[in-house]
């Protein structure tokens, strides 16, 4: 109960912003990549060899993006791509 109820007047909240747009893109972009892989996936095993292959190197170069955002805790890899 006590984290809801901080008395710290000397929060900075930039930085609890950056905070929330990383978790907020972090989210969005782990969604999006299940999303990607899934649909890549399916259209593979319906031979759809093209958007098959597109959506799965879009998966790919979402994965790279976050992982770079992860790495670098600059949130600016997952709101403006990579």
């Amino acid at each position: 109960m006590s984290y809801f109820c901080s008395t710290k007047l000397d929060m900075n909240f930039k930085d609890a912003d950056q905070g929330r747009n990383y978790l907020l893109i972090m989210q969005v972009g782990t969604v999006g990549l299940i999303f990607l892989l899934v649909f890549g996936v399916n259209a593979l095993f319906h031979a759809e060899h093209m958007i098959g292959s597109v959506l799965l190197g879009i998966a790919a170069m979402t994965m790279t993006s976050m992982v770079m955002m992860r790495i670098t805790r600059n949130h600016d890899y997952g709101a403006n791509g990579i």
